[in-house]
């Protein structure tokens, strides 16, 4: 799953954050390790964030404040080849933007690719 978040940051993540989201960093999977990691990390003028894919599917990601060490955001999911990284990075990015989110609540997101 590493290798396909790779594969997503080289042909659309520029496209789906500019010109807003500067890309900081990007980390690629150790192919010698059995749970490798792919990772960005964006910023903007006062936000912070950073998505984790693991080889074994899981994703995670937070966003915080860069005035403030506490995070805004933070979401876990269990992916499957069929992952759509623009819908499942919606809030990431809008958080990144707009430094906040349009609910106010604790929420729980379940991707299931078969409904799209």
């Amino acid at each position: 799953m590493d290798t396909i978040f790779i594969k997503w940051i080289e042909t659309q993540s520029k496209e789906f954050f500019n010109p807003e989201v500067d890309i900081y960093e990007v980390t690629r999977p150790d192919a010698g390790m059995e749970n490798s990691r792919a990772s960005i990390t964006n910023h903007t003028d006062s936000m912070i964030g950073e998505v984790i894919v693991w080889r074994n599917g899981i994703l995670e990601l937070q966003v915080q404040s860069m005035n403030h060490s506490e995070s805004m955001l933070f979401e876990y999911h269990e992916l499957d080849d069929t992952v759509c990284f623009n819908d499942i990075l919606k809030n990431y990015r809008e958080a990144l933007v707009s430094g906040s989110l349009k609910f106010t609540t604790l929420r729980k997101l379940n991707y299931d690719p078969s409904n799209i």
